[in-house]
């Protein structure tokens, strides 16, 4: 017997493709929401990397700084890309933000990758400038006190451009506007439940998409982000007392790796989020209450574009993607 669905079984299964809608002001980037954090909240810890800090204020003043000296000195304008060349540490943020506020693009290049393919992204993106801690002005960010604030940042300008290795292995750049951002960001703290009361760990390379949920709904919440050093990332015993002696409460990692963390370490996070590959064999809370969500998505996306939360106690067959982000 031939099987037919109605429009009512159509729909219904259109709309678990749906994200549920999410209402946010349009007219801002991710620059605006962390310019109101750091109004409202100027001396909480913005950013923590291995050798020191930086409060909210220090970051809009620095970034402001740097936006000013990458428009007036280095001429750069709107949707330019500026390549972003730096190891793990609290001033990438700051480039980050900067030139945002130039109202230009970031591009970041993983310092361990070959000579060539770093030579390849820079010229294929035309790259403005490539900032790195060779050609950082230290001088201009550490005057800021007189320093006017800047945004020239629209939700028309892009964010960021992400190469990865293509079909063909050719690296190839993906575009995100601010306007994407922006709502991955809104969508991401109301799923994570991400608040100011968060200490949130950066694992991730910054040169994969995946660094951006670690980053910025934190920084638009009021969280404080800190920066996993690059020595410690690839030893699970230093990532676990990493999170201990910080008290990390909320961590993103790799599927395979977060398997790992979560079945053979102590945790005193709230939840681990899993990214890039199948996630199989756990069962969440079942260290110490511990959640796992799952997500799933292209670079094309915006980080990911579905999440799932795994319900406590229940082992699964297949654990799904979930459901779409907001507005999806």
């Amino acid at each position: 017997m031939k099987m037919t669905l109605s429009n009512v079984h159509i729909e219904f299964l259109l709309q678990l493709g749906r994200g549920d809608s999410l209402e946010y002001d349009k007219s801002q980037t991710m620059v605006d929401l962390f310019m109101e954090q750091a109004l409202r909240t100027p001396d909480a810890v913005a950013v923590v990397d291995r050798e020191s800090r930086l409060t909210y204020r220090e970051l809009n003043e620095q970034s402001s700084a740097l936006a000013h000296w990458l428009l007036l000195e280095e001429g750069v304008r709107p949707n330019d890309f500026v390549v972003v060349m730096m190891p793990r540490v609290k001033e990438f943020v700051v480039a980050v933000f900067g030139i945002w506020k130039a109202g230009a693009a970031y591009v970041p290049i993983d310092l361990e990758y070959p000579e060539e393919r770093r030579r390849f992204i820079a010229d294929d993106c035309e790259a403005k400038l490539i900032l790195s801690t060779e050609n950082w002005p230290s001088q201009e960010l550490d005057s800021t006190s007189s320093m006017e604030e800047i945004n020239l940042s629209k939700p028309s300008c892009l964010a960021y451009m992400i190469y990865t290795s293509g079909s063909t292995g050719q690296p190839k750049g993906v575009m995100i506007g601010q306007d994407g951002l922006l709502n991955y960001v809104h969508s991401t703290i109301k799923i994570n439940g991400i608040t100011a009361t968060d200490r949130v760990s950066a694992y991730r390379s910054f040169s994969f998409d995946s660094h951006i949920e670690e980053f910025f709904p934190s920084l638009a919440a009021g969280a404080t982000v800190y920066i996993i050093p690059e020595e410690s990332r690839k030893d699970v015993s230093a990532i676990e007392s990493f999170l201990n002696d910080h008290g990390i409460t909320v961590a993103y990692f790799t599927t395979s790796l977060a398997v790992l963390l979560y079945k053979s370490c102590s945790l005193p996070v709230r939840f681990v989020g899993a990214v890039g590959e199948k996630l199989s064999g756990v069962i969440s809370g079942a260290n110490n209450g511990v959640k796992l969500l799952n997500t799933y998505g292209p670079t094309e996306c915006t980080d990911h574009i579905s999440t799932f939360w795994l319900e406590d106690s229940r082992k699964y067959e297949n654990i799904p993607i979930g459901r779409p982000l907001h507005n999806g």
